[in-house]
């Protein structure tokens, strides 16, 4: 077969395979999730995902283990780290330690990022349609839009919530990282060049 039909049925597996996991990750809670899935050592040696799939598959049932270093799915557990070695057969360790391997593939951009640009114009088109309702005074005369006066402000102190769960969600896991970011290196021979920020 041409490399090209190759090419792209293996982006259309990788594209079902990651709405798959999304799809199972919001139906059900992560230790309902975590039953579904194979040890992590089998997804590595037998499945051979790569690394971004398979950490996509993990990453919830890893952010529930938090630090119940008991779990199979502990971020540095001997699991994961056996893992590690058979998602990347010949990384070069010399600059790059397995935990901060794990870290960085554990994280996804929820956990370090809030985007508080996107929060606050929703909010704001939500108070705009507001403001409209009011300004025309259409929520007085149409029960239907005094409903959905109602509902937008439902909509905005739900939008507000999240972001402060979010928020506070990154500074737990932005103090962590300032927490162990001196001994994220601290397996290299050599580091002496390195810079942690």
């Amino acid at each position: 077969p041409p490399l090209k039909l190759l090419s792209g049925q293996l982006d259309t597996v990788r594209e079902v395979f990651t709405q798959f996991s999304n799809f199972l990750q919001g139906q059900m809670d992560a230790d309902g999730y975590a039953k579904l899935l194979p040890p992590a050592s089998t997804l590595a040696k037998e499945y051979h995902l790569q690394p971004a799939l398979f950490f996509h598959a993990i990453r919830p049932v890893v952010r529930a283990a938090g630090d119940n270093t008991e779990s199979p799915w502990h971020r540095e557990g001997a699991t994961l780290l056996e893992a590690v070695d058979h998602l990347t057969p010949h990384p070069d360790w010399k600059s790059l330690t397995k935990r901060l391997y794990l870290w960085f593939w554990t994280h996804s951009l929820y956990d370090v990022f809030v985007p508080t640009a996107e929060y606050d114009a929703i909010t704001q088109r939500k108070k705009a349609e507001i403001a409209h309702i009011d300004r025309e005074r259409l929520a007085y005369d149409n029960p239907a839009e005094k409903k959905r006066r109602d509902r937008l402000e439902t909509q905005i102190s739900k939008l507000r919530e999240e972001r402060r769960e979010q928020e506070k969600h990154v500074r737990g896991v932005m103090d962590n990282l300032r927490a162990i970011k001196e001994t994220l290196l601290t397996d290299l021979e050599e580091h002496k060049g390195t810079i942690m920020c």
